[in-house]
């Protein structure tokens, strides 16, 4: 074979590749592309639903990818030098740290509350990623500019009315500068080939406002969960670290982790990605596992299992199930059928 001929071949073979390869990229930006429209677009439609009243759509997407758990993509938590307190803020944690110690709280590790919201732009168009900046926060601090006032029987009326000061005119999309504006993940677990999903039910020292059942796990996102080589957040070890505690779930009985939207919560002003988790476990591996584990008698108290997708009544849902719990389900619906197919499973 002569040396033009094999020149030509290998030229060949190689623009074949490249073709093939410039198609299917844009091919699957394509399809991204689409699907983030229907997502849009559903949560648009969700708002008529009315079964997330409390919690403000930021960012609904995916943000993981399927075949690595150690993949974000589009997605940077980027944790910066810490930020200094409102004086105000050090005032009522230095007047009710005692008391909520004597209730059960504790300050062991630094959470990590978010400072500006960036949607990176390419010229004039805005990108799919999304970059959080954050800094890490005592946990008192986060008690002390909670300001779901309606339900803090541990402030005194004039601490609640500087809280309410704060969040007159706020932009969700803009943190609060004076709060600690916390990051939490709210995960839903899917066993048995997408068939169950698992719900916790929580006991009542610890049930703040809704019902008494919640996602599979949540947890707020804390400096435990800072990358070992950079600034960065993984967020995945947020969630790996939530089903650990709250169920026994180990790493390796996960397959897929996937993020389908940040939220923010308008009772809580705080801010909080709604999360799917595929595992390999059957319900009867998952009760072997959570039946095994030190529980605090303070959260979970039992698991339920329910099939995936099932039918819900709205009054059940919204007497019976924490807000979290409900934004959760819907988000993971959507994501992985649709609005109709929500839309088609709400009873009235």
């Amino acid at each position: 074979m002569s040396w033009e001929t094999v020149v030509y071949t290998t030229s060949a073979s190689f623009a074949s590749f490249m073709a093939r390869e410039i198609y299917y990229y844009v091919k699957n930006r394509a399809i991204k592309k689409r699907r983030l429209e229907r997502i849009k677009e559903a949560n648009k439609e969700l708002s008529k639903l009315d079964l997330c009243p409390t919690f403000v759509s930021l960012a609904p997407g995916r943000y993981v990818t399927e075949d690595s758990l150690d993949s974000l993509r589009n997605l940077v938590i980027k944790v910066e030098k810490k930020k200094h307190l409102h004086k105000r803020v050090e005032q009522i944690i230095e007047k009710y740290s005692d008391l909520w110690k004597n209730n059960g709280f504790y300050e062991a590790t630094e959470i990590v509350g978010v400072t500006e919201i960036r949607h990176p732009r390419i010229g004039e168009y805005e990108t799919e990623a999304l970059h959080l900046v954050t800094s890490p926060f005592r946990y008192f601090a986060f008690l002390a500019t909670n300001a779901n006032v309606k339900l803090r029987n541990d402030l005194d009326e004039k601490d609640k009315a500087w809280l309410l000061e704060q969040t007159k005119d706020y932009n969700p999309s803009e943190p609060i500068p004076t709060f600690v504006n916390p990051l939490s993940v709210s995960v839903l677990l899917l066993c048995e080939n997408r068939r169950k999903f698992v719900l916790t039910r929580r006991s009542k020292k610890t049930v703040y406002r809704g019902g008494l059942i919640a996602p599979s796990a949540s947890e707020t996102v804390s400096m435990l969960d800072k990358k070992k080589n950079n600034d960065e957040i993984d967020l995945v070890n947020t969630v790996k670290r939530a089903l650990n505690e709250e169920l026994g779930i180990q790493a390796e009985h996960l397959e897929d982790v996937h993020f389908t939207d940040l939220l923010f919560d308008k009772e809580a002003f705080d801010y909080k990605f709604t999360c799917v988790v595929e595992t390999n476990l059957t319900a009867e591996g998952i009760k072997a596992l959570y039946s095994n584990i030190t529980r605090d008698r303070f959260e979970t108290i039992d698991i339920i299992f329910k099939e995936f997708p099932c039918e819900i009544s709205r009054n059940e849902i919204m007497t019976n199930w924490v807000p979290e719990a409900i934004a959760t389900y819907v988000k993971a619906v959507i994501d992985i059928y649709s609005f109709n197919k929500l839309k088609n499973l709400v009873k009235e």
